[in-house]
């Protein structure tokens, strides 16, 4: 499984790259300083709000760090928040 990641990684980047050296040199660049501004402040707010997300989504639905976790160990924090949330039904579809 992991081979075909890497596979669908490597011809998705392959596109990338073919798609960035192929665009025409004359695109507009964007001048505005204010527009800038304003781009790279959004980016850093929305950088900020996704990590807090990703702080907390961990920590409430119960599942372990993720550096100590294993694909057993969350499943089983899974399937003991899906019961414990949404009662029996939840619970045993996660089984």
């Amino acid at each position: 499984m992991e081979v075909f990641y890497l596979t669908v990684f490597g011809v998705l980047a392959a596109l990338a790259a073919g798609l960035e050296l192929t665009k025409p040199t004359d695109t507009t660049v964007i001048k505005n300083v204010d527009f800038r501004r304003f781009r790279n402040n959004y980016l850093v707010v929305y950088c900020l709000m996704m990590g807090a997300l990703q702080a907390t989504v961990a920590h409430s639905c119960g599942l372990p760090h993720p550096p100590l976790a294993t694909p057993r160990s969350a499943g089983r924090a899974f399937r003991r928040t899906a019961r414990h949330q949404h009662g029996r039904v939840a619970g045993r579809t996660a089984q």
